[in-house]
């Protein structure tokens, strides 16, 4: 039997979260001045800012957007059909919440670093932050439990709790190691391959759970039919 831990959300268990996204806010009034009048916005597959925005907007999008994704990601779990699934998470569901929330603080750091000059335009860690965020996530893919907002959603997994387990096991693991894989990948290659490793790693992590969840419940629906 699986091991079920009900997993509540306190006002009391928040102050991490809350801690974390105010550190932006309190960093901006030192920085104000440092600043350019133009923010990177956007990154290319190479790991290069490609598009910028104005000083307030660029400052502020990244933080404003980690409250409300904050704030998403308390009140899904009251609209999701299946919300009595969230009890039995474990930490998993904080744990993605803490990431994410995490995640999103370091990125604008590292904006503001770069609007400042202090790190290169060109870094790779924008890219190594996200191959390291997706590892994260398939770590903890395998204790999701079934549901409408998180996880592999494909119909085969949402209409079979089976296909859903086996797929999150068997996706998690790619996840991971692929994430891995890249991130190491990157340590050895130009720029300008970026693309070639991005590409098929993409196509690897969101193909490959979705054939996985449908030959699998093919495969179930067929032995419970006999055929």
């Amino acid at each position: 039997m699986e091991n079920q831990v009900e997993q509540k959300i306190s006002p009391k268990g928040e102050w991490l979260f809350w801690i974390i996204m105010l550190l932006p806010f309190l960093y901006i009034p030192f920085i104000w001045n440092k600043l350019p009048g133009s923010i990177p916005s956007h990154w290319n597959m190479q790991g290069e800012p490609d598009k910028y925005s104005s000083k307030t907007y660029g400052t502020l999008f990244l933080p404003l957007l980690n409250v409300a994704m904050y704030i998403l990601l308390l009140v899904l779990p009251k609209i999701d059909p299946r919300k009595k699934n969230y009890r039995y998470f474990g930490n998993t569901y904080r744990n993605i919440r803490l990431l994410m929330t995490l995640f999103m603080t370091v990125m604008f750091f590292i904006v503001m670093q770069m609007a400042m000059g202090t790190m290169t335009m060109d870094s790779k860690i924008v890219v190594i932050l996200i191959f390291g965020l997706m590892a994260a996530l398939g770590n903890f893919m395998r204790t999701i439990r079934s549901n409408f907002f998180v996880g592999i959603r494909t119909p085969w997994t949402l209409d079979n709790p089976e296909v859903w387990r086996r797929t999150h096991e068997a996706g998690g693991k790619l996840w991971f190691y692929a994430s891995l894989v890249a991130i190491v990948c990157l340590l050895f290659i130009g720029k300008e391959y970026i693309s070639w490793l991005v590409i098929p790693y993409l196509c690897a992590i969101v193909i490959y759970p979705i054939l996985y969840s449908y030959l699998l419940f093919r495969k179930i629906e067929h032995t419970k039919t006999g055929e």
